[in-house]
C-alpha cells in the first residue's frame, strides 16, 4: 500500500482576510499537529511537525482515514485560516493533500498622541483632555495621556471629538489633508503605528472692569479714567462703563493699576492674578474710592460806593440749604463734601446788601478744591448831629438860634 500525505503552509495573513495573498510570508517554527482525539490540544502520542523556514510543513506515511489538522497557537497571534480553527482532511490510498494552509496575524498597535500649539503656532504645555474615536471606540487623550488601540488589520478612520475651545489642526497620517473629516489609515499584521493629533489653543480674554465708590463706600456713578496694566505693561484706559479688554495667549497674567492717581484711593483688585485657558474669558474688578472734595467760601465786603473796605462783620453761609457756617473777611467757611453738585447760599443780613456769589452751584470731583466768593456791600450809615449852646459859665443851657457850620471827614458840610 502507498501511504497518503498532507502538505500545507503556515503564513502571516497580513490583511487578516483568511486568504493567502501573493507576497504574504511563511512563518517558521510553528507546531502543526494531527489532533487524533479532536480536543483542540496537542497530547502525547499525537503526530506533530514544525514549519520550515518558508512556513511549509508535511505529514507523510499516513493511513487511509480522516485527520483533524491543527496548529499550536502562539501568544500574540490570532488565526484567520481556517475559520473553524482546524482542517478536517480525509485521505485515501496514496492521496497527496496540498494547500492545507494556516493563516495567522497579529493585531496592529495604534498609539494616538496629542500635541497642543499656542495660538501663534508655537509649542506649549497644555494637559487639556480631548477624545478620539476609532472603530466606535472612544478614548481620552491629552499631552500626558496617550490613547492605545489594538486593531485587527484593516482600514479605519480616526476622528477627534469636537472641542469648541480649541482648533483642530491636523492628524500626522492624514490621508487627504482635511482634518475636519478625520483621517483614514490602513494597518497590516503586526503594525506599530503612532498618530499625532495636533490642536491649537484659542486666544483667551481678560476683561478689566472699574467700580468707583464714594468716600462713604457707597456706590456712585463716576466715569473718571484710570490706567490698567497687564504684566506691568500694556496700558489701557478703564472707567466705569469702559472696560479694558486684553486678548492673550493662555497663560498666567497679573493685572495691576497705575498708582499715580492722587485723587482716588485704591481699594482692591479681585482676581489680579489669572491663569486663563484656551478660549477662556476671565473678569477682573478694580475698585477705587473717591476722596472728599473741598469747598472754600470766602467773604468780601465793599463799601457803599463799591470800593474795597476792611469789614470783619460775620455772615452765615449755607451748603445745600443747610450746614451753616460763619464767614467773614479773613474767616473762610470750609466744607468737606462728597464729589457731586453742591449749592452755596448766604443767609440775608439786613445791614448789608447782597451783591453776588461766584460759582454758587459747584460740581466738584474727587479730591477737588473749589473756591466760592460771596460779595456784600455795606449800606450807608446815618449820622445825626444836634447843637447845644450853654452859657459862659459852662453849665447853663441857653436858647440860641445862631447857625453853625459842620464838616465831616469825607468833606460833607452842613448847617445846624
Amino acid at each position: 500500500d502507498i501511504p497518503a500525505e498532507i502538505h500545507g503552509m503556515k503564513f502571516e495573513d497580513m490583511d487578516a482576510d483568511g486568504v493567502k495573498d501573493i507576497g504574504e510570508p511563511g512563518l517558521a517554527g510553528w507546531i502543526i499537529y494531527l489532533d487524533t482525539n479532536d480536543n483542540g490540544a496537542l497530547n502525547g502520542g499525537e503526530s506533530s511537525t514544525v514549519t520550515a523556514g518558508d512556513g511549509s510543513y508535511s505529514f507523510t506515511g499516513l493511513s487511509i482515514g480522516t485527520y483533524n489538522v491543527r496548529e499550536v497557537l502562539q501568544a500574540g497571534w490570532l488565526q484567520s485560516m481556517p475559520p473553524s480553527g482546524k482542517h478536517v482532511v480525509t485521505v485515501g490510498l496514496a492521496d497527496v493533500m496540498n494547500d492545507v494552509d494556516f493563516g495567522n496575524y497579529q493585531n496592529a498597535d495604534i498609539t494616538v498622541m496629542k500635541n497642543v500649539l499656542n495660538p501663534d503656532g508655537g509649542e506649549v504645555v497644555d494637559t487639556h483632555a480631548f477624545t478620539v474615536t476609532i472603530n466606535g471606540d472612544t478614548k481620552g487623550i491629552s499631552e500626558i495621556l496617550n490613547a492605545i488601540y489594538s486593531l485587527t488589520p484593516g482600514t479605519y478612520t480616526i476622528t477627534e471629538g469636537a472641542d469648541g475651545d480649541y482648533t483642530l489642526v491636523s492628524y500626522s497620517n492624514d490621508n487627504n489633508g482635511n482634518a475636519a473629516d478625520g483621517s483614514t489609515f490602513t494597518v497590516v499584521s503586526g503594525d506599530d503605528l503612532t498618530i499625532t493629533v495636533t490642536n491649537m489653543q484659542k486666544k483667551a480674554t481678560i476683561i478689566v472692569h472699574k467700580n468707583v465708590l464714594n468716600p462713604d463706600n457707597g456706590e456712585v456713578a463716576d466715569n473718571h479714567t484710570f490706567t490698567s496694566q497687564l504684566n506691568g505693561v500694556n496700558n489701557q484706559v478703564i472707567a466705569e462703563g469702559t472696560d479694558a479688554i486684553y486678548i492673550v495667549n493662555p497663560d498666567t497674567y497679573t493685572i495691576t493699576e497705575l498708582t499715580d492717581d492722587a485723587d482716588y484711593e485704591f481699594v482692591s483688585i479681585v482676581d489680579s492674578v489669572n491663569t486663563v485657558g484656551s478660549n477662556e474669558i476671565r473678569h477682573v474688578y478694580i475698585v477705587n474710592k473717591q476722596k472728599k472734595a473741598t469747598l472754600i467760601v470766602h467773604k468780601n465786603v465793599l463799601n457803599p460806593d463799591g470800593g474795597e473796605v476792611v469789614d470783619t462783620h460775620a455772615f452765615t453761609a449755607q451748603l445745600n440749604g443747610g450746614s451753616s457756617m460763619t464767614i467773614a473777611e479773613g474767616t473762610d467757611a470750609t466744607y468737606m463734601v462728597n464729589p457731586g453738585t453742591h449749592t452755596i447760599t448766604e443767609l440775608a443780613d439786613l445791614d448789608y446788601t447782597f451783591v453776588s456769589i461766584t460759582e454758587s452751584v459747584n460740581t466738584v470731583g474727587s479730591n477737588e478744591v473749589r473756591h466760592v466768593y460771596v460779595v456784600n456791600k455795606q449800606k450807608k450809615a446815618l449820622v445825626t448831629i444836634r447843637k447845644n449852646v450853654i452859657a459862659p459859665d459852662g453849665v447853663t443851657d441857653v436858647a440860641n438860634d445862631n447857625s453853625f457850620t459842620i464838616t465831616l471827614n469825607d468833606g460833607q458840610t452842613g448847617t445846624i
